[in-house]
């Protein structure tokens, strides 16, 4: 990683002492630390999944490199759809609209992780009014499995029967069944054909890591093979009122001095601090052109030197040595 403008990558010696360095060649260590070549951690901020900061105290970053993340039980799904108003309404014609016709279906969650396929069959059972189920036995029927009933405005658009609750049972008996709040808000009513524009739900089974994204405000994103993506933390950087004044002690590392001030702590991309950017690394600021031109301007005065010291012994020689 390289910092692409002020700042510093902040570390903690093996000896637990704090440094500081723009040299982003970093490694995981067995434990999932973020560690320099040297051995020194990498520090930065805890955040929540979705990538906020949760303190402003920098800790040693470790990547959850070992275990995978746990399942998650669905909550929340959500539905959006357009039902066709010019259907009949049930039972009003022979033969009768085929309950599929108008039927999606989708995986929830159970807190195990266990996928559980559930359907949806709609029918309508008025002008403007649709009933949902879960079961086609009961849709059928009109018994038990009712779990919506949705009615439209002479415009198309939902007025009553979202959020509606719906029970899940689990194929696991102790778990039971757990509830899952539905949302059918955005569900229309115009006359056009049946369509499904958007299905999801909240949650997912357990997941190995199989990647890492640094973005440029440093927060560091995992992706798992159940499709999620979680922030794991978010790099420290550190900035001095008096750069020059600090103390290299070796390996791109510095320390403060009374020089420097107090360090002052920030996150990449606020106020003045500079961007982080992934897979690069900052070049030396060494110009090699002008430093070799140096280099031998230095060895011909060293040179003229040395064949002034020789002159200069060869007189010497000449006066000791005469008569």
């Amino acid at each position: 990683m390289a910092v692409n403008g002020s700042g510093f990558f902040q570390l903690s010696l093996p000896d637990g002492t704090t440094a500081y360095t723009r040299d982003g060649q970093f490694k995981l260590d067995k434990l999932g630390n973020i560690v320099t070549n040297g051995g020194a951690n990498v520090k930065g901020y805890p955040t929540d999944t979705a990538g906020k900061a949760t303190s402003t105290t920098p800790i040693s970053l470790q990547l959850p490199t070992a275990a995978p993340i746990a399942a998650k039980q669905t909550t929340e799904l959500t539905a959006e759809f357009n039902l066709n108003a010019n259907a009949p309404v049930w039972n009003a014609s022979v033969p009768n609209t085929p309950l599929t016709s108008y039927g999606t279906s989708l995986t929830v969650y159970d807190s195990q992780g266990v996928g559980i396929p559930m359907s949806f069959y709609l029918r309508k059972t008025a002008t403007d009014t649709w009933a949902m189920y879960t079961d086609p036995t009961s849709a059928a029927t009109a018994t038990t499995s009712q779990v919506a009933l949705l009615n439209f405005d002479t415009a198309g658009v939902l007025t009553t029967g979202s959020p509606a609750t719906i029970n899940v049972t689990s194929p696991n008996t102790n778990i039971g069944t757990f509830a899952v709040n539905a949302d059918f808000s955005k569900a229309t009513q115009y006359g056009s054909p049946f369509a499904v524009s958007n299905l999801t739900q909240d949650g997912y089974e357990p997941g190995e890591l199989t990647g890492l994204k640094i973005g440029t405000t440093g927060v560091i994103t995992a992706s798992y093979s159940n499709g999620q993506s979680q922030a794991a933390g978010q790099l420290a950087l550190v900035d001095f009122r008096n750069v020059q004044g600090l103390s290299e002690i070796g390996g791109g590392n510095w320390v403060e001095t009374t020089s420097s001030g107090q360090p002052i702590l920030g996150a990449p991309g606020q106020g003045k601090f500079g961007a982080v950017r992934s897979g690069a690394v900052e070049e030396s600021n060494v110009d090699l052109t002008a430093e070799l031109v140096n280099m031998m301007t230095a060895q011909r005065n060293y040179q003229a030197n040395a064949q002034t010291i020789k002159t200069q012994d060869q007189v010497m020689s000449t006066l000791v040595n005469m008569r």
